[in-house]
């Protein structure tokens, strides 16, 4: 499976060449001056690594432009070149770091000889990346509750994406519909995940490996076959 450390990056702006979630680069001091010579890609990323970062930290309803500017080190006068707003920033974030870490789980359930084994290994991509990216998570669960043709499909493009980890490689089961049991099994592990985050146990998300893997492959394996993850090494 694809290594976690992988996803460190070195405390620099970041670069085409690493994989990135927003909200990971070092918080800049106070009074630190402005950054310069950056291309619009660095500006860009600098832009959505604060949203993450002052999202999860204070939440988005008073968030400004000049404040998230001021946050990243560039002029306000830089934000709408990138962006038509604060939400599309946000959204941009969400889906930019939702895309990565599918990405890698998907990379992870790839290499794996099993079915059942790509499940839990992509899970555990997932788990592990939101855990040790805990600005990310935190913005998640804002960024997946807002409102709007954007947001909502946005969301449905992510949902979509979660739900085919769990049915690649699958053989369908005779006595159950795979799409309406995919579709459940990601609806519970998605809700799982989000109430975790929303509580506060973000740094606790790899503990729910086993029983996510269980829930997760349940349907088309018999109990037993299934319960053998509960407790796999």
């Amino acid at each position: 499976m694809t290594e976690i450390s992988q996803l460190r990056r070195p405390n620099q702006i970041p670069t085409d060449d690493l994989p990135l979630l927003p909200g990971s680069l070092p918080v800049r001091p106070p009074g630190a001056p402005p950054f310069g010579g950056l291309t619009p890609e660095m500006r860009r990323a600098l832009f959505l690594d604060s949203m993450v970062q002052m999202v999860a930290a204070e939440g988005f309803a008073d968030l400004t432009v000049e404040r998230l500017a001021q946050h990243c080190g560039l002029p306000t006068a830089e934000f709408p070149r990138h962006f038509a707003g604060l939400e599309d920033c946000l959204l941009a974030a969400f889906e930019q770091g939702a895309d990565t870490l599918l990405l890698l789980a998907g990379e992870a359930c790839q290499a794996a000889p099993t079915w059942p084994q790509a499940v839990r290994d992509g899970l555990q991509v997932i788990l592990e990346v939101l855990s040790d990216e805990e600005p990310y998570a935190q913005m998640s669960v804002i960024a997946f509750g807002t409102t709007g043709p954007r947001a909502r499909a946005v969301a449905g493009r992510l949902h979509d994406r979660f739900h085919d980890l769990f049915t690649t490689g699958l053989s369908e089961h005779p006595g159950m519909p795979s799409d309406r049991a995919a579709e459940a099994v990601a609806s519970v592990i998605h809700a799982v995940l989000f109430r975790h985050i929303a509580s506060g146990r973000t740094g606790r998300l790899p503990e729910l490996l086993p029983l996510l893997t269980y829930v997760a492959i349940l349907p088309w394996l018999t109990r037993d076959e299934a319960a053998a993850y509960l407790t796999y090494p």
